[in-house]
Order: structure tokens, then sequence, then C-alpha cells
């Protein structure tokens, strides 16, 4: 350690750190080293926090730290003055991460740290074998996210621009798989704004599959993360029915057998089959989230067989859950295309919270089967009944 005499108390012009073992805690997302605290976190003001000017010196400088995340074992080299010139390599390793009610495998950070102008900037791949959040149904495998961010002189807020490679995500029973893409975010007073470029090879679910599915849009969040707003566009390619689904369907279909359903629904498993090569999905969307709320708009969506022509539209769309005890629905949409039934409906949201559902159908034949509904009402209360 350099001590630099001046009028006053003399200041730490130097810290030299070599083959140093420290150990810290973190509490309340707080991170402590104990007495070295005092010389790391100094040039506090009654404004905002500022890096001490100093001199630091690196050598297989190396910290373990305990707490409420787990374990995590750190190791550093470099040197330079922390308010500017600073240059080194950081690498972060944990077998098991404990964040927020979800679990990390095997998690590693690893890149070059440098500072100029009091901010520093982090280069490297943070990497997870695996993350799973049992109440949410969310987990990841194999996943890596190129980092480029920079934090403010305060420490407070920064900016990121990240790549992520991820191997497959599963949310409840959807899959997704070889996830690749863009985001660059800024964070800023506990807000949040992103932009973002996602793509995913496959999509699988009970009700639905598809290849190359993209999502592009950005990303608003205020207080803290206490409220979302996210709106952009969702497209996907070669759409079929999942297994689910058409298992559904079948069963239907062979327990109708020797009645109108059977050859009705055999031509409507037909049809969904001889349309979907080279089927595509566009839609457009709002979603907002505030508290246990979340509320999804639609304004347009269609879904195109490969012929062309459009298999189902949706105009307005809106889905609300959260707050009430059943589900709340709004829009309008239709279905079409060779083999299909045609189907036009519209799902109205009255006042004091019900649902008035209006569905018609044109006439829809199949080997001397015909089943036409001209006019349909369903009203759906607030509680769902």
């Amino acid at each position: 350690m350099q001590i630099i005499p001046r009028f006053g108390w003399p200041v730490i012009g130097e810290v030299k750190l070599i083959n140093a073992r420290l150990y810290g805690t973190v509490s309340q997302s707080k991170v402590s080293f104990g007495t070295l605290d005092k010389v790391l976190f100094t040039g506090k003001t009654d404004t905002e926090f500022r890096l001490p000017d100093m001199d630091v010196v690196l050598q297989d400088t190396r910290a373990r730290i305990d707490g409420e995340l787990g374990v995590i074992g750190i190791k550093a080299e470099g040197g330079g003055n922390l308010r500017s010139g600073f240059a080194g390599e950081l690498a972060a390793i944990s077998q098991t991460l404990a964040i927020k009610g979800c679990k990390a495998g095997h998690a590693s950070l690893y890149g070059k740290l440098t500072i100029t102008g009091e901010r520093p900037n982090f280069k490297g791949p943070l990497r997870l074998a695996s993350l799973a959040c049992p109440a949410s149904g969310l987990a990841l495998r194999d996943a890596a996210v190129q980092v480029d961010g920079t934090l403010d002189k305060a420490l407070d807020g920064g900016d990121a621009a990240l790549v992520p490679r991820i191997a497959g995500l599963d949310f409840g029973t959807n899959r997704l798989g070889a996830i690749g893409g863009k985001a660059d975010l800024s964070y800023r007073k506990q807000a949040m704004n992103a932009r973002y470029e996602l793509t995913a090879g496959t999509l699988a679910s009970p009700q639905l599959s598809a290849a190359r599915v993209t999502l592009n849009g950005a990303l608003r969040s205020t207080d803290a993360f206490a409220k979302l707003e996210s709106d952009g566009k969702l497209t996907a390619a070669d759409l079929r029915l999942g297994r689910g689904l058409d298992a559904a369907l079948a069963s239907a279909q062979k327990s109708g057998a020797k009645t109108l359903a059977e050859p009705l629904l055999a031509q409507l498993r037909a049809a969904l089959a001889r349309h979907a090569p080279g089927s595509r999905m566009n839609a457009d969307f709002v979603l907002r989230q505030t508290g246990q709320v979340t509320n999804l708009i639609v304004p347009q969506a269609t879904v195109t067989g490969g012929s062309g022509e459009v298999i189902l539209g949706v105009s307005r769309g809106e889905l609300v859950t959260g707050g009430a005890p059943a589900p709340r629905l709004a829009g309008n949409f239709q279905t079409g295309g060779a083999g299909m039934p045609r189907i036009t409906g519209q799902l109205e949201r009255r006042a004091g919270g019900m649902t008035l559902i209006r569905m018609a159908m044109a006439d829809y034949a199949a080997r001397g089967a015909s089943l036409a509904i001209p006019q349909m009402m369903l009203a759906q209360g607030p509680d769902g009944t």
C-alpha cells in the first residue's frame, strides 16, 4: 500500500493485492468485505457515489462471497487507476445460484474489465448450464449471453448490449429451441428500456408447433420492474397442430364414428395438415403487466396457409388475466381456407365484467354430413360462469 502525504490527512495512492484471498457476504443485495469496505467504497459524498481515486494492482487475487445468492468464487487480475485507466480480467463461477425463487446450475462469467472516465466496462460471456424457476415454469438449458456492459459513474445504472445463445427454453408445457438474437438495454432511476430481436429455431406445445419463431420489439419497466410494458411483432413459419390438440381431435373423430361428427372432423384435420407446409403467422402485440394483472392486446394477427389463404384472422384482440376469477377476452376473429369451416366471431366485454360471445358458422359439409350455425350467443359472467 502506498500512502501519499499531503496537508491534512494523508491519502492512499496505490493498493497492491498479490495472492490475496478475500471473503465477503451478500445481504439484502449489498456486498460487504468487512473492514476492507472503507478502502473499496470510499469517495461517497452527499450527492452520489464515486470510485476512489487510487491505483490498484491485482495479481492472482481471489474472493469467495457467501450469502443469499449462494457461494460465488471470483478471480481478478489487472492494474490501473480506479477512476480511469484500470484494465484487467474478471472471472466468477458458482455451482448453484438462487435468485428470487430460481436456481441456476454451474454459472460462470469471464471477460475484460476496464474503467474509463469513471465508467466500468465489462466484455465477456455469461454462461448457465441450467436455470429453473418452478413458480413460473420457466427453465433454460445450455445458455450463454455475450455481454458488453458499461456502468454509470455512480454505479446505479448503465447500458448493455447482449447477444444470447440458448439451446432450449421451457415455459410450462411450451418449448423453444435454438434461440439467438440481440438486445440493447439501459437502466437508470429504477427504469429500464430495451430493444430486442430474438429468433427461435423451433416451437413445440400441446396446441401448436412451428419453425423459426421471431420476436422483435421494445420493453420498458418502471418502479424497479413493478410495471412492465412491451410492444412488438411476432412471426412464425410452418405452423402445425401440436400433439395434444391433434390427439384431442383424433379422439373426438373416433368417438363420433357413425355420426356427422366423424367426416367433418376428418375433413378438418386433413385441411389443417394440408395448409401447414409453408404456413406463416404475423401478429402485432402490446403486453402490459402491473402487479398481478396482465393485459395482452393484439391489434391484428393472421395465420396464412401455404396456399396463401387466410386460415385465421384476429383483430382488436385483448386478454386480461389476474385481478378477477376468470380471464377476460375481447376481439373479433374469423376462419377460412379450402376445407376449413368459415366461422366469424366477436367477443365483447360488457359493463360489470360480463363477456358476450357471438358466433356464426356457414354450412360446413363432408361426405354427406353438414353442419351450420346461423347464430350462437354465449354470456360469461365475471366469475367465469
